[in-house]
């Protein structure tokens, strides 16, 4: 009989946890590129035209 939990639970939780960070992080970067994409052709018109 074993009294510890079996070996790879605590792991696999971790180890989802620390994917669904990286999901977050990805995604709020992603957002971030989308947002400073679409401001670029604004700032270059603002720019090249004062």
């Amino acid at each position: 009989m074993r009294t510890t939990p079996p070996i790879g639970v605590e792991e696999t939780f971790f180890r989802l946890l620390r994917l669904l960070g990286l999901l977050r992080l990805s995604g709020f970067l992603g957002r971030c590129t989308i947002t400073v994409l679409g401001l670029l052709p604004t700032m270059w018109t603002l720019l090249g035209h004062s």
